[in-house]
């Protein structure tokens, strides 16, 4: 959606915020004036009934005087007493007898009323048939004859089976009813209960006495829609239960709501209207305020081109405009000089780093994720052939690989090997390599290759030299020991013990030196690999503790042996190695735990990790030495202390353990002792 659109339709919706209540007032007043209407109804039938039912209850106590008579039903006395009850009674022009069918037995009225009636049969009549079965009194069969409004009533007589039949004159009744206007059309109009309609002037409105039916059935008490044939009207009723009959009042719908309907079309032609001016107000100031801002939108566009040369309009019909306009015109001003400032000191900028790179003496490389080469100075662009823009003077595809080649051995290894130089001769270089953030799907990578040869170099011929000196001590180092076997073998072992112990004891602990030597050399070459087999652990732990607890014995020191739940266990790993390491800890433990101290030896399973550790009550390490612990030639000792090794037991053993893809650990407390935790995965079983 445009900003125009999206102007127009929020000033637009705001002028509708009144006009909503206001539409929702003028349906709550629709309704309650139709209510209103239709409660007149109501309270007309009703006061119509009121009237009716009066004059219905001193025709019903006329009819209980005579269906008390004794002789009614006789042909002779009945005959006089029918006389005598019409002229007492003159809206009564047909008094009779009915059988328990219905058919006549006896009859008087006038003599036009017996030519109109003839013989009475009431058999299948409605009325009859009601008062037959709910044994009480019914009206019904409303006509006119001789313009006379009449009814029949039908009234059983007591304990006889047989009903008096009267014909009434309602015109006296119904006359003022049927004067009464409700409108212009409104009327009041008697109906039986089965929707059959009576009026004394004979306008009765066409409408169906099924429809009438449905009201009566319906539980309420007036309707806002009966429909006819023509018209659709509004009415309500009342019952007159007495005489199965009931009051009704009928109007037509659209005279009986015409002022409710014009007031209505009135103010939704106004609320129309207003919506319309108010429609226009809104587009014609929607226009007037969007000229402004697509002169600012496109002003924002050529900035963000920077293209700042090309100012906005300034005119408008707004102040606020003009003003906002001119600031920022302004700005695109400065923003112009500052961008002319800022190109400059760039250019000034990129001379520096230009200068720095050339001076540096590592490679600096800028790529994309890619691999391809943005920026390389000249030591890189020697390495990788590349030139100093980052252009490749080869195939950028197989430029591309190589950068992503030296990123993959980065992944492995902080040292790689290039061959490099005019002579393709191998160089070892140091890489640090850092993701360049970016919003961008293709971050960018700046790599840094320190060049590490000499140093290497260096490492290798060390290396070399504790390789040859190992090998160079080691043979005279067993020619000692040879001697020293040939002393124990001799016939004079007491003369010669005391000497022979120091000379074991000294060997045994410059062989364990060189050995040491040799393995750490052979661990940072990558040339001890270890020979995993599988290792029934409970008898292997046991094997190497059973000969330290002679050791610990001898010094007087407690040693407890705890395995949990490892008599079945195997695990996979190389003997000697493991072997080395646990005799290493126990050997430590024995050196620094003083007489009467105590050792705990404690293996269990924990899930799958394997948990090996060895505890003393020793002197404990120094906490700034605990993070240096495992580390080449670090000490725990001082210079004084006779039992000072070489520092490279514990490191030995770290790297051990981590071939075997586990971790150990230290804690300790001066003066209190240490533990040492080794942790190693088992298999899942």
């Amino acid at each position: 959606m445009s900003l125009f659109n999206r102007l127009l339709t929020i000033v637009f919706g705001i002028g509708l915020i009144p006009i909503i209540p206001t539409a929702i007032f003028l349906f709550y007043y629709q309704s309650v004036a139709k209510n209103n209407i239709l409660a007149l109804h109501e309270n007309i039938s009703a006061m119509a009934s009121v009237m009716v039912k009066r004059d219905f209850k001193d025709i019903d106590e006329k009819l209980s005087d005579i269906t008390s008579l004794k002789n009614i039903i006789q042909p002779k006395g009945g005959k006089k007493k029918l006389d005598k009850f019409l002229n007492d009674n003159p809206q009564f022009l047909l008094a009779g007898i009915l059988d328990s069918d219905g058919k006549e037995i006896l009859k008087s009225s006038a003599v036009e009323m017996k030519r109109r009636f003839g013989f009475l049969d009431f058999s299948e009549n409605s009325v009859f048939l009601n008062s037959k079965n709910l044994k009480k009194n019914a009206i019904g069969n409303f006509e006119i004859i001789y313009d006379l409004p009449i009814c029949a009533i039908i009234s059983p007589i007591k304990e006889t089976g047989r009903y008096f039949i009267g014909v009434l004159n309602l015109k006296e009744m119904l006359f003022g009813l049927s004067n009464q206007r409700i409108g212009g059309s409104g009327r009041i109009y008697i109906s039986d209960f089965e929707g059959n309609l009576f009026n004394f002037n004979n306008d009765i409105p066409v409408i169906g006495s099924s429809e009438l039916k449905k009201l009566f059935e319906s539980g309420k008490k007036s309707s806002d829609y009966i429909p006819s044939n023509k018209f659709a009207y509004i009415g309500s009723f009342s019952e007159i239960p007495e005489f199965n009959a009931a009051i009704i009042t009928l109007g037509r719908r659209g005279e009986a709501f015409s002022g409710i309907n014009l007031i209505t079309s009135l103010i939704l032609f106004f609320l129309l209207a207003i919506a319309t001016v108010f429609y226009f107000s809104a587009l014609f100031f929607s226009r007037k305020l969007i000229n402004p801002v697509g002169e600012l939108m496109e002003g924002a566009k050529r900035v963000s081109a920077k293209n700042f040369k090309i100012p906005v309009k300034e005119e408008s019909d707004f102040t606020e405009f003009s003003s906002l306009m001119k600031a920022f015109n302004a700005m695109m001003q400065d923003v112009n000089k500052y961008q002319d400032m800022q190109v400059e000191k760039i250019i000034e900028e990129k001379r520096k780093v230009d200068l720095l790179m050339s001076l540096m003496q590592d490679a600096v490389v800028l790529a994309d994720s890619n691999g391809v080469p943005l920026y390389a100075n000249k030591i890189a662009g020697n390495i990788l052939d590349i030139e100093g823009e980052g252009k490749s003077r080869q195939d950028s595809k197989f430029k591309r690989l190589k950068i992503s080649d030296i990123i993959e051995m980065k992944k492995k290894s902080d040292i790689i090997t290039v061959n490099a130089g005019p002579n393709g001769e191998k160089k070892y270089y140091r890489v640090n390599i850092e993701q360049l953030k970016s919003k961008t799907k293709n971050p960018g990578v700046f790599m840094i290759m320190s060049d590490i040869t000499l140093e290497q170099e260096i490492v290798k011929i060390k290396e070399d030299f504790f390789h040859s000196v190992a090998h160079d001590i080691r043979v005279p180092l067993l020619t000692m020991q040879g001697y020293i076997k040939l002393l124990e073998n001799s016939k004079e072992p007491e003369k010669n013990s005391e000497y022979i112990d120091n000379i074991k004891s000294s060997s045994s602990h410059l062989f364990e030196l060189l050995q040491n030597i040799l393995d750490i050399s052979r661990i940072e070459a990558g040339n001890l690999n270890p020979n995993f087999n599988e290792i029934k652990l409970e008898e292997f732990l046991k094997d190497i503790t059973k000969k330290f607890k002679i050791l610990y014995d001898e010094k007087n020191i407690n040693f407890k042996l705890s395995l949990k739940s490892i008599d079945k266990t195997i695990i996979d790993g190389d003997e000697n190695l493991l072997r080395r390491v646990i005799e290493n800890l126990l050997s430590n433990a024995l050196k620094f735990t003083p007489c009467e101290g105590k050792v705990e030896f404690l293996c269990l399973k924990n899930k799958n990790i394997l948990e090996i550790s060895v505890s003393d009550t020793g002197r404990g390490i120094p906490g700034d030495k605990l993070d240096k612990i495992f580390e080449k030639y670090v000490q725990v000792s001082g210079n004084e202390d006779s039992r000072r090794g070489s520092g490279l037991g514990l490191a030995i053993a770290k790297k051990i353990i981590e071939m075997h893809g586990g971790n150990i650990g230290v804690k300790s407390l001066v003066d209190k002792g240490s533990v040492f935790k080794i942790e190693l995965k088992l298999k899942e079983s």
